[in-house]
């Protein structure tokens, strides 16, 4: 602005007048600083406050506003309008960058404020697009929206928080990436696929790895699913695989029509730790491996139905008890077998027993009276079968053909009535199961296979038992019981070992170990009472060397210390030292008054150090015997 020449001239309005001298004029502007409040007003369609910096803005700022350190509790920068405008408010444009920043916000000091407040109030909003959208549909890669705050986790921090209600109860008070508080309805998440898609809904890492995960077909986890409390758990109608042990902590129900069936392999269907009841449907019951039930345990069937068994073998291997007023049928031609145990008729039997073909026909041990002649046709046998035994009347019984009695089986006589054979041999092959007295002089021997005497054996007064020559064993290795000799002289002519951890004791007695006591390994303990060498010149015999526990020692010329190296010593052993001037030839001689030996220090397990009072004058050195007692 140009102003003619004038005598005075007032400027006010942050305008500022600069002397132009070279024009003879006077230059007007707006000031650099504009102090004030100010406002700025345009037309309804032009631009009200334009900033144009052209093309060469580098590093600088188009637009500053700059509170610097005020306190202020107002707006730094306020764009407000009351009008229904359909425009936008505020327009942040840059179509042209690829690597800027739109809008950079930074605030690193904020700990309690807020960094963006969209604040609709009272307003009822309803538009589906979005009260804060952000649209990029041609973006194919990167993150659209990035939230990170990676101390969050460990102070208990929340990323992103979103509230579509008031929740109830206590909240968990651990960090979380995504908090979602539900009232009463709606959706926490939701996901709408369109038909074909193929990707995961829900797709859940640790340390790259996929633990759960939901597609459109499938609910996959590699973690294990636990359920708590009274809730149900209930599945489609589709097929359920169970993989693995499955631990089912409720009651458990199968939908009508559906099955639980295992697809092979050694799958165990377990109920062994329960003490509840195993009931199956009114269906067939099919049992395809072997059915065992365990011990002291019954088998019971109730209600009217019949028990019936396959063509097999059936073993009732216990008792089998008939319930009152109820009986044993059987039908058919089949034969009824009974074992070796005893069979009671308690009953009158109102029919005839007739046996054909090759059947045998056995009783148990009771009396069978057999009231009429009894005839076994030509050339046919008596065979008695089981345990029973059986006896004749007291007149003579002919056996006049060979008599064989069945491998396992026993010939038993009882009472006072004698036993005699002829003069040929006599083989007992089997047990026997009585008394057998022998009187008189004659000898008892048996065969060269094992006898065994299974009862308390008693040798008579002034009887001995002896081994014939060669490698005979006597053998009480492996019985628990004790070992006692009689109060004579007790010879072990053979050498004597006592095994393990097993101990020799002698109670109150002289042990006299003639040829000496020789102990391989381990310790001889005499733990009440002395240790006596009883005899003029008998001495102990302790072995010399390396890491032992006795020896002799010799020091260094004119060194008044020795060290003694040897893994016997340890930190309660008692050391006895005395000096020796004859182990070598110039081990310091008595008048030498080196003083007296002490242990001067010890290394539990490596060695032990003796010192002089006095060190010896050189080329004399300390020469000692010494014994370690622990």
């Amino acid at each position: 602005m140009n102003v003619a020449t004038q005598p005075t001239l007032n400027f006010t309005g942050n305008l500022q007048a600069v002397d132009n001298p070279g024009n003879t004029s006077t230059d007007v502007s707006l000031a650099n600083t504009i102090t004030g409040d100010h406002t700025f007003s345009g037309t309804t369609n032009g631009v009200g406050v334009s900033v144009a910096t052209g093309n060469g803005l580098a590093g600088g700022t188009a637009f500053q506003v700059d509170t610097g350190t005020s306190a202020f509790s107002g707006n730094a920068v306020n764009i407000q309008s009351s009008g229904n405008f359909t425009g936008t408010l505020v327009n942040l444009s840059a179509n042209s960058t690829t690597a800027g920043t739109i809008l950079g916000i930074s605030a690193t000091s904020l700990t309690t404020g807020s960094v963006i407040n969209a604040n609709l109030g009272s307003a009822v909003y309803t538009n589906t697009l979005g009260a804060i959208r952000l649209t990029a549909n041609s973006a194919s890669s990167g993150r659209l929206l990035a939230v990170s705050g990676t101390t969050l986790g460990a102070n208990g921090g929340t990323a992103a928080s979103f509230a579509t209600g008031t929740p109830t109860g206590t909240e968990d008070t651990t960090s979380k990436a995504v908090r979602v508080a539900l009232g009463t309805v709606g959706n926490g998440y939701y996901a709408n696929a369109a038909t074909g898609y193929t990707g995961n809904f829900v797709t859940l890492q640790v340390n790259g790895s996929n633990v759960f995960s939901v597609s459109s077909t499938s609910v996959n986890t590699s973690a294990n699913i636990t359920q708590t409390g009274a809730t149900t758990f209930s599945t489609g109608t589709g097929a359920v695989s169970l993989n693995g042990n499955t631990a089912l902590n409720g009651d458990t129900t199968v939908a009508s029509g559906n099955s639980v069936t295992a697809t092979g392999g050694l799958s165990n269907f377990d109920f062994s730790a329960s003490t509840g009841t195993f009931s199956t449907g009114s269906g067939a019951v099919a049992l395809n491996g072997d059915v065992m039930i365990a011990a002291n345990k019954n088998f019971t069937q109730n209600g009217t139905g019949t028990f019936a068994t396959g063509s097999g073998n059936i073993s009732l291997n216990g008792n089998v008890t008939i319930a009152a007023n109820k009986s044993f049928t059987q039908s058919g031609t089949g034969a009824f077998s009974t074992g070796a145990g005893n069979v009671s008729l308690n009953g009158s039997i109102v029919t005839n027993i007739s046996q054909t073909g090759a059947m045998t026909f056995s009783t148990g041990t009771g009396a069978v009276s057999l009231n009429g002649d009894v005839a076994i046709a030509a050339d046919h046998s008596f065979t008695q079968n089981g345990a029973g035994a059986f006896a004749t009347g007291s007149g003579m019984v002919s056996l006049n053909g060979d008599v064989t009695v069945a491998t396992d089986k026993s010939f038993t006589q009882t009472g006072a009535g004698t036993f005699s054979t002829g003069t040929g041999n006599i083989s007992l092959n089997g047990s026997i199961v009585t008394n057998i007295s022998q009187s008189g002089t004659t000898t008892f021997s048996t065969g060269t296979g094992a006898v065994s005497l299974n009862g308390d054996t008693t040798l008579a007064g002034g009887k001995g038992l002896t081994a014939a020559a060669g490698a005979g064993n006597f053998n009480f290795s492996v019985s628990t019981g004790t070992f006692q000799t009689s109060s004579g002289a007790v010879s072990l002519n053979g050498n004597t070992t006592v095994t393990g951890t097993k101990t020799f004791n002698v109670n109150g007695g002289l042990t006299t170990l003639g040829a000496g006591l020789t102990v391989s390994a381990g310790t001889v303990g005499v733990t009440n009472g002395n240790l006596t060498l009883g005899t003029a010149g008998n001495k102990l015999n302790i072995a010399t060397g390396s890491n032992a526990s006795a020896g002799q020692a010799q020091g260094s010329n004119g060194i008044g210390t020795v060290v003694v190296t040897t893994t016997a010593v340890t930190a309660s052993s008692l050391i006895f030292v005395t000096a020796d001037s004859t182990i070598a030839s110039n081990c310091a001689p008595a008048t030498a008054n080196v003083g007296e030996l002490r242990v001067s220090l010890r290394t539990a397990g490596t060695s032990f150090t003796v010192a002089s009072q006095t060190a010896p004058s050189n080329p004399n050195k300390l020469c000692f015997n010494w014994w370690i007692i622990n």
